[in-house]
């Protein structure tokens, strides 16, 4: 055979858990954040009104995250999201700062190239929230 298969991990996957479901967006969107860079040196930066819709919970997860992953991968940014706007089982609008990604200034953690569905789920979990999201790194 001309070639071989190889094992490789190219995933990393997350759970979060909040107390309310506007609580378990805001986590997700701060563990994003700090699997590429570090939260804490991240400064300045404009208002950003972050949005994504989806068919179910899980749906509009990946694709919140996604749209998180798109300022950064597209414009460069990193997005700190401060607070939910609105939230329904299938949109949510969030106010946040988008802050110019410096290299010199931010390191790179993880190098992220997407939200998968695989495995992604958010909901109830007992008194509280939970979700589970696999990204492709």
């Amino acid at each position: 055979m001309p070639y071989e298969l190889i094992s490789h991990t190219a995933d990393y996957a997350a759970r979060i858990r909040a107390e309310t479901e506007e609580g378990l967006f805001l986590e997700a969107a701060g563990a994003l954040v700090s699997m590429i860079t570090d939260p804490g040196l991240l400064s300045g930066g404009k208002p950003v009104t972050v949005t994504a819709e989806g068919d179910d919970r899980a749906d509009l997860m990946v694709n919140w995250l996604r749209e998180i992953l798109s300022f950064f991968v597209v414009d460069g940014l990193i997005v700190r999201i401060s607070g939910i706007e609105s939230l329904t089982e299938t949109a949510v609008s969030a106010l946040g700062t988008a802050v110019p990604f410096d290299p010199a200034k931010h390191p790179v953690y993880k190098e992220i190239k997407a939200v998968t569905y695989h495995a992604a789920r958010a909901e109830r979990a007992g008194s509280g929230w939970e979700a589970q999201i696999v990204f492709d790194v």
